[in-house]
Parts: C-alpha cells; sequence; structure tokens
C-alpha cells in the first residue's frame, strides 16, 4: 500500500464508459417515473431540501438524518421529482469511479472488466431503484467509490475528502479510511484527518444551530430504537446472521454471488485488502445493529470490483451467461418499483388538508400523508398507541388517519370513541388505510 495502484485504463475506454453514464441516468430516470411516491424516509430527505431551499439552515438539523442529501437536492426541491432527478445524475455519475476501482482490483490490462464493471454499475437494480425512493445510497455510492479509488492510488488527502462527503450522508463512511490505516498507517492517516475535520463541521454546525455538538445524532436514534423491545443482544445478533445470507442475495443477486468467489481469489492480492477489511467491518455492523438488504446496498460500489473479479476467474463461456443473469435480474429488480396503491396516501392527505379549517389540524401514523398534506414528516419510527392516543385527545385535531393493519391501531380506536370511521375509496381501503374524523 506504500506505492500508489496501477491507473485505470485510458483513451479507448472512454467513449464507451461515457455512454454507459448516459444508460444509467436514463435507467435511473425511468425508475423515477415508475415510483409515483417515494419511501417513508424519502419523505424526511425531501422535507428537508424544501427547508433549506427556503433559506432555513437550521431546522432541518433537528432530523437525525445527515443533512448532505438534501443539500444536493434542494437546488431543485422546488420542482415534481427534482430530487430524484439529481439523485438518478449522481447516481449516474457513480458509474465512473466504480468502474476505476474495479480495473485497479482486476487489473488495468484487463479493458473489457473495466466497461463489464460499469455496465453492472450502470443497470443495477436496487441502487438504480433507490435513486426513485429517495435514499442515500446513489450519492453515497458516488462519494465512497471515488474515496476507494483514491485511497487504492495513494491519494489519501483525496480520499479524505471523499470520505467525509460520504459520512455527511452515511456515517458508515469512516469505515473506508479505517482500513486504509490499518493497512498503511504511514500515509493513510492523512485520510483520517480530513474526515475528522469533516465530522467536527458537521457536530459545529448543529451546536451553531442549537442542537448538541452531535455528528451522529442517528446513532443514539438507532440504538434506542434496537432495544425498544429489550431482546438479548447475543441471540439478536445470531438471528441477523442467520438472515445475512438471504439479505446478500436480495441485495447484489448474481453479482453478489460473483463477489464471493472474487473475495477468494482476491486473498492474495495485497492491494485489494483494505477493501475487503471494509467490507468485513461492514458486515460487522450491520449484524450487531439489524440486517436489511438497503444496508448492504450501500456497499455496492465495493461489491462490483469482486464480482468483476470472480467473474475473470471463469471461462468465457460461462463469464458471458453469468454477466447476462446479472444484468437481466438486475434489470427485473430494478422494474420491481414500489406498488403504485402508495398514491393512496397523497390522495387521503389532499382529502384531509382540503378538509381542515384555520387552526384545525390532524393525527396519523402515516409519514408520507403528513409530508403530502404539507407538514413535517415523523421520525424513522413507528409511533406507540399511547403517543397518537394523546395527540388525537388534543382539542384542535379534527382527523385521525390510521394504517388498518398496524398492531396499535385497535388500542388507539378503543381509546378514542369520540372518533368516527369515514367511509372512503376503495383505492384507499386497499392501501390498508382508514380515516376517522371527530364526532360533532
Amino acid at each position: 500500500m506504500n506505492q500508489p495502484a496501477r491507473e485505470s485504463p485510458a483513451g479507448g475506454v472512454a467513449l464507451p464508459l461515457a455512454a454507459l453514464v448516459l444508460v444509467a441516468f436514463a435507467w435511473r430516470l425511468v425508475l423515477v417515473a415508475r415510483t409515483p411516491v417515494p419511501s417513508e424516509d424519502g419523505v424526511n430527505y425531501l422535507w428537508m431540501a424544501e427547508q433549506f431551499a427556503r433559506g432555513d439552515f437550521t431546522t432541518p438539523l433537528s432530523e437525525v438524518f445527515p443533512p448532505l442529501l438534501a443539500l444536493l437536492m434542494a437546488p431543485l426541491a422546488h420542482l415534481p421529482w427534482g430530487g430524484q432527478v439529481v439523485l438518478a445524475l449522481l447516481g449516474a455519475l457513480a458509474v465512473v469511479p466504480i468502474a476505476r476501482l474495479s480495473a485497479i482490483v482486476v487489473g488495468p490490462e484487463q479493458r473489457r472488466a473495466y466497461l463489464v464493471a460499469a455496465l453492472l454499475a450502470a443497470l443495477s437494480g436496487l441502487p438504480a431503484r433507490y435513486c426513485a425512493e429517495v435514499y442515500t445510497e446513489p450519492v453515497f455510492a458516488l462519494a465512497i467509490a471515488s474515496a476507494a479509488v483514491a485511497g487504492m492510488r495513494g491519494r489519501f488527502w483525496q480520499c479524505g475528502v471523499w470520505a467525509g462527503a460520504a459520512f455527511w450522508l452515511r456515517s458508515e463512511a469512516l469505515l473506508l479510511p479505517l482500513a486504509f490505516c490499518v493497512f498503511a498507517p504511514r500515509h493513510a492517516w492523512r485520510s483520517m484527518v480530513v474526515v475528522g475535520v469533516a465530522v467536527a463541521l458537521l457536530g459545529l454546525w448543529r451546536h451553531v444551530a442549537g442542537l448538541p455538538f452531535d455528528a451522529l445524532p442517528k446513532l443514539d436514534f438507532n440504538w434506542e430504537k434496537a432495544n425498544v423491545g429489550g431482546d438479548d443482544t447475543a441471540w439478536s445478533m445470531l438471528g441477523d446472521l442467520a438472515q445475512l445470507p438471504g439479505a446478500w442475495f436480495e441485495a447484489f443477486g448474481v453479482a453478489g454471488a460473483l463477489a464471493l468467489l472474487g473475495f477468494v481469489t482476491a486473498r492474495g492480492q495485497r492491494g485489494a485488502r483494505p477493501l475487503l477489511l471494509t467490507l468485513l467491518l461492514a458486515l460487522i455492523v450491520i449484524v450487531a445493529f439489524t440486517v436489511r438488504r438497503r444496508f448492504l446496498v450501500a456497499w455496492w460500489p465495493l461489491i462490483v470490483p469482486f464480482a468483476v473479479l470472480g467473474l475473470w476467474r471463469l471461462r468465457p463461456r460461462w463469464r458471458n451467461a453469468l454477466l447476462a443473469a446479472a444484468v437481466a435480474l438486475s434489470l427485473f429488480v430494478g422494474l420491481r418499483t414500489t406498488d403504485p396503491n402508495r398514491l393512496a396516501e397523497r390522495e387521503v392527505a389532499g382529502y384531509v388538508r382540503a378538509q381542515l379549517r384555520p387552526g384545525e389540524r390532524f393525527v396519523t401514523d402515516l409519514t408520507r400523508v403528513l409530508y403530502f398534506a404539507g407538514q413535517r414528516p415523523l421520525p424513522p419510527r413507528h409511533l406507540t398507541a399511547d403517543e397518537l392516543i394523546a395527540a388525537a385527545r388534543a382539542p384542535s385535531v379534527r382527523f385521525l388517519v390510521l394504517g388498518s393493519r398496524r398492531a396499535t391501531t385497535p388500542a388507539v380506536v378503543a381509546s378514542l370513541p369520540e372518533f368516527t370511521l369515514l367511509p372512503v375509496p376503495a383505492s384507499i381501503t386497499a392501501r390498508g388505510i382508514d380515516v376517522y374524523a371527530r364526532r360533532p
């Protein structure tokens, strides 16, 4: 690690790579068009972006989510799908550093491997869908892949800048420069200095905004959320570990299986060790918290190089067949966009908002309904029955909108006889939404 890694192939791949970036952008725009309503976390990011766009650089920091994604979306926050378009563009640009990182791992003489990596990154499934869902993963891919390329080339100041930007998206970005410090401590410490500055600046910004000097507010939030049930930690981790293989395949598909082969063949490559250690640390963190495919997808940029390495260890006939299978599965997964009945949440929000008189409000456990009604979304957790009951008893609350399938709903309804169920269109009941109004 003391010597910079060999450079990526140049010249002949520039035009095909640019074409694949355009393909990646178009693919992501297709998925944006197929996703009329973003994820639950996505509306928090969109709300933050709207506050930044209005010039409010204080209120959004009270969210537990890091602010960089919202800052990037803010210039187009006033446009329909503006934030998703920003994510589609940045997610498409991530193809370039992912391809360059793959060239370093596989070897720059393998010009076709460079383009295969770009193809896998361009036509990804979940990473592309997450642009439409408004998650951090597409931008995180651009930042963390760029940091990895810089680190593999021995450019540790630059690695720190990219890792620091990635930290403003997802806190686990710290794992990459930490892994480089393990294998190149004499030089990689520079990256940790820059990352430390990024962490301090985020904490300072929050402090200036009147909040605690804390660059990781979501860490405490997630810790509290993960321990609400009081489960035994050891048994919980064993259960999460058992879920890891299934989540791995859901997140990465055929490319994930090829990456496992790539891990085996990369053990003797000294240059690949920081990437392998980063992935190992990431898996430990995920198992210690909770195993979800989305948390794995964040590390897609580091999976692709090993998937290509595994592919290159196969005979050409198998190589072509598995590449085709990987792309086909990615396209299938990508096109399985979110259920269109999410539109019912926008419909309910519009109805309630139109019915409210000045001074009236409504209570709901559906965060997207709040957002589309022009209000601040909920924190990323489900409200308890007691919280909903207490909020609904305020005299100013006219409507109560509940998820009919949620475990808290029967207790809430039983405790609030002053609310009566309203008849709503079948599209809303099919989504599992009940609307209650306060009795006159």
